[in-house]
């Protein structure tokens, strides 16, 4: 057998064990002593999509912020995973991983969340 039909066959392997994996958010957030509330939004898929949020807290008292960090998680979840995924995270787990009474400065807050279906 050929070096390039063995490639071939790994390549049709991995491809068909990417379909049948689920699909894997992970979405992390830090309010960093910069006062900066920084989150980060990833997905499993196999080009491994990442999106990068940060807002300002300095000027403000945490509602704003955190109001505006939620809109804007919803958007790079619906851009990485679809509107569905978004909205049950936000129905989900938005709530607790923006609260304010539970922002660490020290720790990150992060949530994985295993979708069964992909669209």
């Amino acid at each position: 057998m050929t070096r390039e039909a063995i490639d071939e066959i790994l390549a049709k392997i991995d491809t068909d064990s990417d379909a049948q994996r689920p699909l894997r958010l992970r979405v992390t957030v830090h309010y960093d002593a910069n006062s900066r509330l920084r989150a980060m939004v990833a997905n499993n898929k196999p080009s491994t999509q990442m999106k990068q949020i940060s807002v300002g807290t300095q000027r403000h008292l945490l509602d704003k912020p955190l109001a505006l960090m939620g809109r804007r998680l919803h958007r790079a979840i619906t851009e990485l995973c679809g509107e569905d995924v978004a909205g049950a995270f936000r129905t989900e787990h938005a709530g607790r991983l923006l609260d304010p009474d539970l922002l660490d400065e020290k720790r990150s807050a992060n949530v994985v969340v295993y979708v069964a279906e992909r669209s």
